[in-house]
């Protein structure tokens, strides 16, 4: 899509698709307050957007024609998997063009890789304000050397999303919907597993090493299919049978998992959106805030990471609403108890409501309103 050039009170930008689902209800948010906004996006991020049914621009290769076309007083960027980001770019001629800048992260993982100087400084193009997800992110830049001030947690808008998705999807109801998606399990439990790409700023933190205490069968390096492994060597186990769902990450590929077919009975693209999560019985998967998302549906969830040092990347863990294992014996534990239940519905959402949440999108706008009002010298 295309919009007019000229000047927007705020510019927001996002390249990937974590990003993407950061950003994608603030230009509403930020206009519901009076002033203008643009989302721009660009690589994985704009089909992503398309998929939530977003308004965005396809950004152009060059931040300082993207500054010149909208002429902002405040930019939020997205941080990305790539260091050559026009994002960085932007966070990089904020100070010189005298915009104020957010950065945005969606998550706690490799908090030293989100705003890189071209010395390899971690924090060398750190924004004006750097907003997070979670008080676990917040104490991780602060420990970087980022102002405390200057770090503001303000939850997740996916967290409103999938409550808005929620109400929703029991409107229709489980039966139905699994009867949409899962005719096929028949009276089976349906298991999804969500992938994630082996892949990352660290590119070393998402493959095999000496900390791993998880190892899969032992061919394969990948931290994704490691844990795959586990998870489908831990339910052979069982003496129920799953009907076993992979949920592809927007930027997987099928191709990846060619070697699991035969133990999958069903491969789903980011397409079947939150109706397919919500019709599954449990919800297994890494660190992808997605896991955080079923667990607002109301839906079982287990974590299964590598090693014990994953467990800080994805909130909710360390409050008990998402199980989480790092050792085999206690994935069987954890699957044994999610499927010992009498059911797979959870009861807990008062607790859930604590840990993830709602408003997120108005708090940032409303942080954005105060800087446009009174910019960051």
């Amino acid at each position: 899509m295309s919009a007019t050039p000229g000047s927007r009170d705020a510019l927001i930008f996002a390249e990937d698709p974590g990003a993407a689902n950061f950003v994608a209800d603030l230009p509403a948010a930020i206009e519901a307050r009076g002033a203008t906004a643009v989302l721009l996006a660009k690589a994985d991020a704009a089909p992503h957007l398309q998929r939530l049914g977003v308004a965005y621009v396809r950004a152009p290769q060059s931040a300082a024609e993207l500054l010149s076309t909208y002429q902002p007083k405040i930019m939020l960027v997205g941080t990305s998997e790539n260091t050559n980001t026009v994002g960085l770019d932007l966070l990089e001629l904020a100070p010189v063009r005298r915009i104020t800048s957010i950065g945005l992260v969606d998550h706690p993982a490799n908090p030293a890789h989100r705003f890189p100087g071209r010395d390899g400084s971690p924090l060398g193009r750190a924004p004006d304000v750097i907003v997070v997800a979670d008080e676990t992110t917040r104490q991780a830049f602060i420990r970087l050397g980022q102002p405390a001030a200057d770090v503001v947690s303000c939850g997740h808008p996916v967290y409103d999303r999938a409550r808005r998705s929620r109400q929703q999807l029991e409107s229709v109801g489980r039966t139905a919907l699994r009867a949409k998606w899962y005719a096929a399990a028949g009276p089976r439990p349906v298991v999804m597993f969500l992938s994630e790409i082996s892949d990352g700023v660290d590119t070393s933190a998402f493959k095999r090493s000496k900390e791993y205490s998880l190892h899969g069968r032992g061919d394969t390096a990948a931290r994704t299919l490691i844990v795959l492994e586990e998870v489908l060597d831990a339910l052979r186990s069982l003496q129920v049978r799953p009907f076993l769902v992979l949920r592809l990450h927007p930027k997987d590929t099928r191709e990846t998992y060619d070697a699991y077919r035969e133990e999958l009975d069903l491969v789903l693209g980011p397409e079947g959106g939150l109706e397919s999560v919500f019709a599954a019985d449990v919800v297994v998967g890494l660190t992808t805030t997605l896991l955080v998302e079923a667990t607002i549906l109301g839906r079982p969830t287990l974590s299964v990471v590598p090693r014990r040092v994953e467990r800080n990347w994805l909130p909710g863990i360390h409050a008990g609403l998402i199980a989480c294992a790092d050792e085999r014996q206690e994935l069987r534990q954890q699957l044994s108890i999610v499927f010992g239940r009498q059911s797979y519905e959870r009861s807990d959402d008062h607790e859930v409501e604590r840990e993830f949440p709602s408003g997120a999108a108005d708090r940032v706008a409303e942080l954005v309103h105060r800087l446009v009002v009174a910019p960051v010298c």
